[in-house]
């Protein structure tokens, strides 16, 4: 014998069980939702009931459901509604309130489907969670400024505020290649907060919420186009400083991301010294250097 807290789901696979394989079982039903009632109140009720129903009709295959709503359902092949109403009369008012007994209903699973069915889907559906939002597939399905837009607008325009507030330096890369990620991290970390990203979608995601006073952008990207991404972050942000990272340095990808509001560009394999050089021209370092030296923010 044993109880299940909260689940009218298991309640209804139970009830079908029974109702293919042993019908004639009985269901007794304590609407306790339509009461006050104390939870250590009904957690006593509950072990009571488990040692009465062990003791006096040795039923070890029952069982004792507890839904989200506090009703309570109890399985078992010996319930009558003479011993129900034994039972009733056993408790204490504080155990079991008057008023249940007038509500409780005993069922026949096989002859009762219908009903209890009814009661188990109606529980279902007031307590069915919510559909998760279907995940974007492709980011590039919607405007890059609807994106961010549904993201977060708050942080969106707080963007400027929230790096100027910030007396530490973030440096943010996005990067898909591990070994470059690495590299970087390893160069900055100890002189610098550095978030790392593999890929444009948590690149997105993580300009939003961090507003880093430089990002290290990689042109290929697995998801999207480190240029799209380039053009829009620099449309939201207007003091976005951004520096390319890429393999391909040729000279239309360079003239590319100076156009779309890059304000450097470095070819890989990139040296750290190059990195170092391009943090330091960012004007917001620029302006936490310059508040650690005077004791105030130069805007």
């Amino acid at each position: 014998m044993h109880y299940i807290l909260h689940s009218a789901e298991e309640l209804l696979k139970e009830l079908e069980y029974c109702r293919e394989f042993k019908p004639t079982n009985r269901c007794l039903h304590l609407p306790f939702a339509k009461i006050e009632f104390d939870e250590s109140e009904l957690q006593e009720f509950v072990e009571k009931t488990l040692r009465t129903l062990t003791d006096n009709l040795l039923d070890f295959s029952a069982k004792i459901i507890i839904c989200e709503d506090r009703d309570v359902f109890i399985l078992s092949r010996r319930l009558t509604y003479k011993i129900v109403n034994e039972f009733f009369a056993l408790q204490t008012p504080q155990l079991l309130p008057a008023q249940i007994s007038g509500l409780a209903s005993l069922f026949e699973i096989g002859v009762d489907w219908e009903e209890l069915e009814k009661i188990c889907k109606k529980k279902l559906e007031t307590f069915k969670e919510p559909e998760p939002e279907a995940p974007i597939k492709n980011l590039q399905e919607l405007s890059m400024l609807e994106t961010f837009g549904a993201l977060d607008p708050e942080n969106i325009r707080t963007l400027r505020q929230r790096r100027l507030a910030r007396k530490n330096i973030e440096v943010m890369v996005v990067e898909d290649d591990p070994f470059s990620r690495s590299l970087i991290n390893k160069a900055l970390y100890d002189r610098h907060d550095v978030s790392l990203c593999a890929d444009g979608h948590s690149g997105i995601l993580s300009y939003i919420m961090k507003a880093p006073d430089i990002l290290f952008l990689d042109i290929g990207l697995p998801d999207i186009d480190g240029h799209k991404i380039l053009e829009t972050i620099s449309e939201i942000d207007p003091d976005a400083y951004i520096v390319m990272l890429s393999g391909a340095g040729d000279r239309d990808n360079v003239l590319k991301a100076m156009q779309n509001g890059a304000k450097g560009f470095i070819g890989k394999p990139f040296s750290i010294e190059k990195l170092i050089q391009y943090i330091s021209q960012s004007p917001s370092v620029k302006n936490k250097i310059g508040s650690r030296v005077t004791g105030k923010s130069i805007h």
